[in-house]
């Protein structure tokens, strides 16, 4: 029996389009991870596990991780997944904000 996949997307995480926090993943002194919407570094892991998901409009899947800023007191989504380069199939990872669907 296979488990269904929940399905997480990005391209709406721009503050252009109206959202609170953009999905480009910011670090603090080049090593510890901002919160999206403070800016602050002050995220915890707040997961258990990491689960696979479907990314939305790409031709594959991700793992994903929630994380919970100390400071604005909200829960966000880290995908982290493959990019096509190009058509020739190169491939390089990504790191986002996402949202799941």
């Amino acid at each position: 029996m296979t488990e269904d996949l929940d399905e997480y997307d990005y391209t709406y995480l721009n503050p252009r389009n109206g959202a609170s926090h953009s999905e480009m993943v910011k670090l603090h002194t080049q090593e510890l991870i901002c919160c999206p919407r403070c800016d602050k570094p002050k995220l915890e892991m707040d997961t258990i596990d990491i689960r696979q998901g479907l990314i939305v409009g790409k031709d594959g899947s991700g793992i994903f991780a929630d994380y919970h800023c100390r400071n604005c007191s909200e829960t966000f989504t880290l995908g982290i997944f493959n990019q096509p380069l190009s058509e020739n199939g190169d491939m390089a990872a990504r790191i986002n904000w996402m949202y799941k669907i």
